[in-house]
């Protein structure tokens, strides 16, 4: 379908994309089940989690990250879910 109106439309066909595309949001917003479920789910956090982590930072109950932390995230080795 893209295809085809790429062919007419080519200024608009770049915008129809799956939602996990190249214009999509920082999180997902698909149903957590599916989420779970997606091979590359592991790459963006669902909005559930987001919202939670949120709250959590709002009621005082995480301290914000210092450098340390960020070295250790940017160690870690991303595994794809199974």
């Amino acid at each position: 379908m893209r295809a085809e109106l790429n062919r007419k439309f080519p200024e608009l066909a770049r915008y129809l994309q799956p939602k996990c595309g190249e214009h999509r949001l920082g999180y997902c917003d698909e149903s957590y089940k599916d989420w779970q479920a997606c091979s590359i789910g592991r790459k963006r956090p669902h909005k559930r989690d987001l919202f939670q982590l949120f709250d959590s930072y709002r009621r005082g109950e995480l301290a914000p990250l210092d450098e340390a932390d960020f070295r250790i995230i940017q160690q870690e080795p991303i595994e794809p879910r199974r």
